[in-house]
Order: C-alpha cells, then sequence, then structure tokens
C-alpha cells in the first residue's frame, strides 16, 4: 500500500509549493539565512504530514466524504477565500519576482498567459491524472532547477546572513501557527486526500512522502539565496518595509550579471512556472469539485435562479485571484505582509476544521468570532511587523486560537472513529463477492476479511446489538426487496425500520407479553427522509435509539445507512400507550420508561 500512496507524493508537494513555498523560501532565506529557512520550512512540511496522519487516522473510513461534504458547507466561504489568497499569491510573486525584472511591462501580461493556460489544463484534467502529470512536471522542474544552480556564478564574499533582528524572531510564531494548520483549509489537500481513501491508499503515507518531498523542494530554492552575492541587494530598492524581497534580487542578479547568467535566469523561469502552473490547474479543479458539491447539496435559493454553470464555475474565484495579485503588483505589496493572513485570519477556521474532523463536535464554529480574532490578530501581526514589536507578533496568531475554546465549551466532543459512528459498518459484508466469505456454522458467524478468520455468535449477528445508544440491526437486500428498475422499494426501508423497533423493543423489554400486558403501543406518527438508494446485495445498516420523552410519549430516532456508511435516509417516530381494555391514552408505563432509559439520547445536538 505504500509505494501506490507515494505516488501522490509529488502532485501533494507541488499543490502545496505556491507563492509562499516556491519564492517566500528564497526571501526568508535571503535575509535570515538557514534560521529562517528552517523556521517557514520545516512547520510547512510538518504541517502536510500531520494533515494527512490526521484525516488517515481520526477521519471515518467509511463516511469520511460524507463527513467533509457536511463541513465544507459551513466553511464553503472561507475555503473558497484561502484559495484566493494563495493563487492571488502564487501570481503575484510569480510577476513581480521573476517576470518584472526580466520582462518589465510584460510581466502582467505574461503572468495572465500562464496562468489561463494552466486552467485551461485543470478544466480538461481530473485530480487523478495529476499522479502522471505533475511527477512529469516536477522531473522537469526539478532538472531546470539544478541546471540554473549548476550555470550560477561562484560570487565572493558569499551573502551568510544571520537571524538577528526583532522581525525574525517576531515571524517565527506566525509562521509555526500557520502552516502546521495551513493545509486543513486547502480544498486541493481535501480533494486529493479523499481521493486517495477512495482509491483504498494510505492518507498519511502519501502525505508523509509529500511533506518531505516539499521540504526538498524549497531547500532547492534556499540554495539560490545562498548563491547570491552579498551586495546582490543594491540592485533594486527596498519595499515600503524596509527590506529588499530577495526572490526579485534573485531574477535581477541573474539578468544583469553577464552571459553566462542568461541561461540560468531562463532555467529558473521554467522552475517557477511548473511551480505556478501545478498550483493554478490543480487548484482549478479542486474549486470546481468544491462548488459543484456545494451548489448540488444546497437548498439556497440562490442555486435555482442562477444557470448551474455560472454556479459551478471555478472562473469567478480565479478572477478575484488575478485581481488581488495585479492589484498587489501595482502598489508593490511586501511578500511578508501577504502571508499575515495564513498566520492570522485563517488560523481559527483552520483550527476549528481540523477539530471537528478529528473528533466529533456536535455544534458548529463560531463564523464571525473566528473572523473577528483573525481579523485583529492580523492587525497585530502588521503593526508588530512595522513597528519590530516581538511580543506582539508572537501573541497575535494565538488570538484567532480562542474561537477553538469556544467551540469546545459549547459542543459535546466524541471521537469520531467511536463506536457509535464508525464501528458499525467496519464488519459489514462490502461487496457481492464478500457475501460468500461470510457464512454462518453452527451457534457462530465466521467472516473472512484482510484480518483473519473472526468468529462472532450468530445470534448477536442476526438480531441486533447495542453500540452506544444505538440498537444497530444489519440487512443484506435481496431481489424481493427491489422494484421493477432495480432500487430497493422505498416501502422496505419502513419495513426494515419496523423490524429493527421491534427486535429494539425485545431487547430493552425482554418480559412484555401480548397476552398478559395492560398496555397497548401504538405508533401516534412517523416521519422518514428518503436521502439516497441503494440496490441488491448491497448491505444496509439499520440503527434506532430513544430520542426523548414526555410523560405521554417516546419519540424514536432512526437512521439507516449504506454501504459505505453514507446515510441513506434518516427519520423519527412517536409512540403512544393506551390501556388496553378501554383504549386510553395512559402515562408511558414504568416498564417501558426502566426499558428505554439506558438508550436516550443525552446528546444536545442529535449525534
Amino acid at each position: 500500500m505504500w509505494r501506490r500512496s507515494l505516488i501522490w507524493s509529488p502532485t501533494i508537494a507541488l499543490s502545496w509549493l505556491w507563492g509562499l513555498g516556491f519564492f517566500y523560501a528564497i526571501h526568508i532565506t535571503f535575509i535570515y539565512g538557514l534560521p529562517g529557512f528552517l523556521a517557514f520550512a520545516l512547520p510547512n512540511a510538518i504541517g502536510l504530514g500531520l494533515f494527512g496522519w490526521g484525516v488517515d487516522r481520526f477521519g471515518s473510513r467509511f463516511t469520511l466524504d460524507v463527513d467533509f461534504g457536511h463541513l465544507s458547507a459551513r466553511y464553503s466561504g472561507i475555503l473558497l477565500a484561502y484559495q484566493v489568497m494563495a493563487l492571488a499569491i502564487t501570481l503575484y510573486a510569480f510577476a513581480a519576482g521573476y517576470l518584472q525584472p526580466l520582462l518589465g511591462s510584460l510581466a502582467i501580461p505574461v503572468m495572465l498567459l500562464v496562468g489561463l493556460l494552466a486552467c485551461a489544463a485543470g478544466h480538461v484534467l481530473r485530480i487523478q491524472d495529476f499522479k502522471a502529470l505533475h511527477g512529469a512536471m516536477l522531473a522537469l522542474g526539478v532538472a531546470a532547477a539544478l541546471s540554473a544552480l549548476r550555470l550560477m556564478p561562484v560570487f565572493e564574499p558569499h551573502h551568510v546572513p544571520t537571524a538577528s533582528g526583532s522581525r525574525f524572531y517576531g515571524l517565527i510564531m506566525p509562521l509555526l501557527v500557520g502552516f502546521l494548520l495551513g493545509p486543513w483549509l486547502d480544498l486541493q489537500q481535501w480533494q486529493r486526500a479523499l481521493r486517495i481513501r477512495q482509491e483504498g491508499n494510505s492518507i498519511a503515507y502519501a502525505y508523509a512522502g509529500g511533506g518531505a518531498l516539499f521540504f526538498c523542494l524549497i531547500g532547492i530554492n534556499a540554495l539560490f539565496a545562498a548563491d547570491m552575492p552579498i551586495n546582490a541587494a543594491n540592485v533594486l530598492h527596498p519595499g515600503i518595509d524596509a527590506v529588499v524581497e530577495a526572490q526579485t534580487v534573485l531574477a535581477a542578479t541573474m539578468a544583469t550579471i553577464g552571459p553566462a547568467a542568461t541561461p540560468a535566469a531562463w532555467l529558473f523561469g521554467i522552475w517557477a512556472a511548473i511551480a505556478v502552473a501545478s498550483t493554478l490547474d490543480s487548484a482549478y479543479v479542486a474549486i470546481r469539485w468544491h462548488l459543484v458539491r456545494v451548489s448540488t447539496g444546497s437548498n439556497n435559493v440562490i442555486f435555482a435562479v442562477l444557470p448551474k454553470t455560472l454556479v459551478q464555475t471555478p472562473l469567478w474565484v480565479l478572477a478575484a485571484a488575478f485581481g488581488i495579485a495585479i492589484i498587489a503588483y501595482d502598489v508593490n505589496l511586501p511578500l511578508t505582509l501577504m502571508i499575515a493572513p495564513f498566520g492570522s485570519l485563517f488560523v481559527g477556521y483552520s483550527a476549528c476544521l481540523m477539530l471537528q474532523t478529528t473528533r466529533r463536535v456536535t455544534t458548529t464554529h463560531d463564523s464571525m468570532l473566528c473572523f473577528l480574532l483573525g481579523a485583529g490578530s492580523a492587525a497585530c501581526t502588521t503593526v508588530g511587523y512595522y513597528a519590530q514589536l516581538v511580543p506582539v507578533m508572537v501573541i497575535a496568531p494565538l488570538l484567532p486560537l480562542l474561537a477553538v475554546t469556544q467551540l469546545l465549551r459549547q459542543s459535546t466532543v466524541a471521537t469520531i472513529g467511536s463506536p457509535a459512528v464508525t464501528s458499525d459498518v467496519s464488519s459489514w459484508p462490502q461487496t457481492r463477492a464478500d457475501l460468500s466469505t461470510t457464512y454462518a456454522t453452527g451457534d457462530t458467524i465466521k467472516q473472512l476479511s484482510s484480518d483473519g478468520l473472526s468468529e462472532q455468535p450468530a445470534v448477536t449477528w442476526l438480531s441486533g446489538r447495542f453500540e452506544g445508544k444505538w440498537f444497530l440491526y444489519d440487512v443484506i437486500p435481496t431481489y424481493d426487496d427491489t422494484n421493477s428498475v432495480g432500487n430497493v422499494y422505498f416501502a422496505n426501508y419502513v419495513r426494515w425500520v419496523g423490524k429493527t423497533r421491534e427486535l429494539f423493543f425485545a431487547k430493552c423489554v425482554p418480559d412484555f407479553d401480548l397476552k398478559t400486558t395492560g398496555f397497548f403501543i401504538l405508533t401516534r406518527d412517523f416521519y422518514h427522509k428518503f436521502i439516497r438508494e441503494t440496490r441488491e446485495f448491497e448491505a444496509v445498516l439499520v440503527r434506532i435509539r430513544v430520542g426523548k420523552h414526555n410523560r405521554k410519549f417516546v419519540t424514536l430516532e432512526h437512521e439507516i445507512r449504506g454501504i459505505n456508511g453514507g446515510l441513506l435516509g434518516k427519520g423519527t417516530q412517536q409512540l403512544m400507550f393506551v390501556d388496553v381494555t378501554s383504549h386510553a391514552l395512559i402515562d408511558v408505563p414504568v416498564d417501558m420508561l426502566r426499558g428505554f432509559l439506558p438508550y436516550v439520547n443525552t446528546d444536545p445536538a442529535g449525534s
């Protein structure tokens, strides 16, 4: 598995090699030397690895796609904003840090051309196509970068900066917090992670390889900064923060130091163009994927008014990124200032999304609180950077994390991998072929799986089981459960819920006997929402529990889940109790209360 998983590593590394990874690595290494490079590179590489490990370890094996679908709808705006800023920085850094010193006024048109060609590639490609394409692009880009390094003249004395100055120490915390959490808001990483899971590969292995490869790639760029002469900063004037943009210095130095450097400049341009293109093409695919998912699953009236093609196209998101890049180019914004949102504004959202992925948090995040704390953090970071106030810059990225404490305080938290959520499907037959490997022998069920042959009591498998508050019953639909078009007939879902309810009663109140009872149990109402359909031989799980009760009525909640853990339908039913003789409504009998109370849902959010 690990070999198949590592095939994803090149495209993971390239998709994270946007403007910050590619160009800022040059800048921070030139200004602060090896400590600066490590302060930037390590959080990025480790953050990728932790994202892959977290999703792989805590994301439900069967419902990860469904779970992220719910979460992405809640975070849709900020996920798109993150992509806009990432693309804007990439385009801006490419135009200002490479094209402008070499091409002058043609920088913006060439930047637009490269960007549009990359988007055109993304329009015709699928996420799985990037494994081969980005692998080839990576090989070409690394070859060009190493050739450019080889052609760079050797300068004496070398530029050997030290990590001195208050600004560097103030930048450490925003870089650490921002990029350790950064991948959680990147749609490109989520789309890759879900695709890796669908293929049956390891997300953790893929992202561990991607993080290590990313570190090596920006290490190549750090070598360019180390090769620049000590007086290279004299080539251009400092920016508005009084700091020279080192990536611009590199391009200008390559273009002006003599004919031997001209090939190096163009080879470095190939490497930069590949980094930009591999960000834009996969961003196009990821944004389109997200917009289709959100617009398809939303009941918002705007999606009924606007044409589907307009709602689902990534072009308006990309247009925003191009616009911001052009504005930043015109005002010559420092790259350090443009990274501020990633260590401030986005931090609270990233932390909340990570928590809701790795743990079952039943309430949604407070988006306004995340924004207010993030905006305040961005302001503090900017002031601290220009005034060189280290304590302010250190504290600023921690402010948005208060949104996580608010989320935890208002939520009941359970591990996403708890039996009540995921283990109820881990032993189901997954395909028609699996049906033949699960068979009864005597009093046991033997199940053949990748973990070997296991046994469990047949009575448990046949008559249901409890997991947490839920009572679970497994169903294998057969031909007589389907209709003329092959789907399970709608009434059978209700029938399965009814059978599960009766088995639930038998477990909760085993002494109930119709011949001697003094009351009858009647169904007052029944509601079921159909979400998806299923077919014959696709394993189904029905689960039921007591939602709430009062003096007269008991409300049961039920869910029906499909072969991959996805929700097929859910609903409620209300029970009432009447006297056997008079049929008059009575209070919930004590025996029923005693049987039901252990299985009453105590979670206010209903998970």
